[in-house]
Parts: structure tokens; C-alpha cells; sequence
């Protein structure tokens, strides 16, 4: 056996079922994503001040990414977010909602409070 960072338990038949990831991965398009690899690419992005990248699970139990962005300017635009990050990631990567926010909620120790950001809710197949 080797450690895939899959969290998961061993059914009476011998079988795994598969829970879910420990770590920040996630699935999108069956590739894995690192999720804090998109957010340091955030960062390289002009007029990013600040950002985070939360996972999250459509309706068909689909993962998809949303970023969350401090702009340093108010007149940034996604789209040039968007073609900054296509030039280092390749297109699954990159995050299918990037919410503008005045500021990332911090929790008491100072880090990113995620509980407290906005759920950009997405729909399955129709």
C-alpha cells in the first residue's frame, strides 16, 4: 500500500470505499488540482492583493474551484485575471468564479476565515 492522501475504509468484502481527499486536492474534469497551486498563481496576477481558493461540489457531486480576490485596484478586470492565469495553467485550473471582495474575512489567529466567504452556488446538468 502506499499513502495517496485519499481518506477512505475497508468495507466486509475487502473492498475500499473511497470518502474523500485529506488534503487540498481535488478533482475537476477527473484531473487533480492542487487547489493552493492555483491560489500562489493568484497571487502572481497583477492587481491581486489578496486571494483564496475554496473547493466546492455541484449538484451531481461535481467538484468546481471559486477564487476570491482583494483586488489592489477597483478597476481590475476578471477577464485579465483570467488570461494571466490561462498563460501558467492549464484550463481546468482555473477557477470557474472569481468573486471580487473589499476584503478576505480573517478569523481570530489572523488566517482566512473560509466559513465566512460567500458559496458561489452552481447547478448540475440540467
Amino acid at each position: 500500500m502506499y499513502r495517496s492522501g485519499d481518506l477512505g475504509y475497508t468495507l466486509p468484502d475487502g473492498d475500499i470505499a473511497f470518502l474523500h481527499r485529506r488534503d487540498t486536492q481535488v478533482m475537476i474534469y477527473g484531473k487533480r488540482v492542487e487547489v493552493s497551486e492555483v491560489e500562489s498563481r493568484l497571487y502572481q496576477c497583477r492587481g491581486i492583493q489578496q486571494a483564496v481558493v475554496r473547493a466546492f461540489t455541484d449538484e451531481d457531486g461535481l467538484s468546481y474551484m471559486t477564487a476570491y480576490v482583494v483586488p489592489a485596484d477597483q478597476n481590475m478586470k476578471v477577464s485579465t485575471v483570467r488570461k494571466e492565469l490561462a498563460e501558467n495553467l492549464t484550463p481546468f485550473m482555473i477557477p470557474e468564479f472569481i468573486v471580487k471582495m473589499p476584503q478576505i474575512p480573517l478569523n481570530t489567529n489572523g488566517k482566512p476565515d473560509t466559513g465566512k466567504l460567500p458559496v458561489v452556488m452552481k447547478a448540475g446538468n440540467f
